[in-house]
């Protein structure tokens, strides 16, 4: 989920195995949603700029769960399951068809599933969580201009023991909630 001040965005966009050539994001009007029961959403169609092979996989790097809204675009933040980094990809919020273009890539060592952005100060914060289930929260300023620099990158590990970290909201600064799975240990773990 995505949000600026007139519309909700709400992604589409899992791709575990990475053969999915069907990603969309629903773009719902506020305005409406606030007054009708139903509202018909408009539709945001895209592809990968640079997947050209949709061959399905137990897990790909054309995975994503965390987006945001910047400006006049969506940027897209991958789960890159091979890898362990992020791409970050930018389209347009508008309904169509588009190709998703890549602006760079940070090498964080697990998996992003959430995001959100501070308008106020140009931060993402972005959450995952490592192979072996350590938390982390990301802190990245001005995120369209510092694509891939990992100087402009800061990484948190939460002290909250093992968990599978999937969202988060930002309320101010200060006042941040985070989501996870319900985790139990396996033998081995």
């Amino acid at each position: 989920l995505a949000q600026d001040e007139e519309f909700i965005y709400i992604g589409d966009i899992g791709n575990n195995r990475g053969g999915r050539q069907d990603l969309a994001i629903y773009k719902i009007s506020k305005a409406l949603f606030e007054v009708q029961d139903e509202v018909e959403a408009e539709l945001i169609f895209y592809k990968y700029e640079d997947q050209t092979d949709f061959s399905e996989n137990s897990n790909s790097d054309w995975d994503a769960e965390a987006m945001i809204v910047i400006q006049d675009s969506l940027v897209i933040f991958t789960k890159q399951w091979v890898s362990q980094n992020t791409n970050v990809y930018v389209l347009p919020k508008q309904a169509g068809d588009f190709k998703a273009y890549k602006r760079g890539a940070y090498s964080i060592g697990g998996l992003i599933t959430g995001a959100t952005y501070d308008v106020n100060t140009d931060c993402a914060f972005l959450v995952g969580y490592s192979p072996r289930l350590q938390p982390f929260l990301i802190t990245i300023k001005d995120p369209l201009a510092t694509a891939g620099e990992l100087e402009e990158i800061k990484k948190d590990f939460l002290s909250i023991g093992t968990a599978q970290i999937e969202g988060i909201a930002l309320v101010d600064l200060k006042n941040i909630f985070l989501t996870s799975e319900n985790f139990q240990n396996s033998n081995p773990p």
